[in-house]
């Protein structure tokens, strides 16, 4: 019989398993799409060997856990200030365009809801990357997550 997993064994497979696809991912990033015409079969050409390395998806997701583990309900002015620090001592790489913008206009003391791209190119995946550790927090709602995807990414899409 398959033991349920714990509620700290789910969070920890969550927060891993996130962390394993961001540095899976990273290895594809900026490619060109993918040459499909040939197959390669076992024992066949290999692919190029690629690089794995975690970026800011994960690192911010770091930090949007200790925001939430650090408070009774979730304010999304903690966490502006807890990527400002994360910014400040670099300890964040392969940052997005958005979420550099919003990161040098929170440096700059601008309001968290006002920070980041907005529009159509402010649609990206990295704020939708880092809101995995809001499923187990049962004290943040959706207005929560939208709030804190708009820190970097002010558009409906991005959430």
């Amino acid at each position: 019989m398959i033991n349920e997993l714990t509620f700290a064994e789910r969070f920890e497979a969550c927060m891993i398993g996130g962390a394993i696809g961001d540095a899976w991912g990273y290895s594809f990033e900026n490619e060109a799409a993918p040459d499909h015409s040939k197959t390669y079969f076992i024992g066949g050409r290999k692919e190029p060997e690629r690089i794995w390395a975690l970026t800011d998806d994960t690192q911010l997701t770091m930090a949007t856990c200790e925001t939430l583990g650090n408070s009774l309900t979730f304010d999304p002015a903690l966490l502006a200030q807890c990527f400002l620090r994360y910014f400040r001592e670099k300890r964040l790489s392969g940052l997005g365009v958005s979420t550099l913008k919003a990161l040098t206009e929170l440096e700059a003391g601008m309001d968290w809801n006002m920070t980041g791209r907005s529009g159509e190119f402010a649609a990206g995946n990295g704020a939708a990357m880092r809101i995995a550790p809001f499923a187990f927090f049962s004290n943040a709602g959706r207005e929560d997550i939208r709030n804190a995807c708009r820190i970097t990414h002010r558009n409906e899409e991005a959430y």
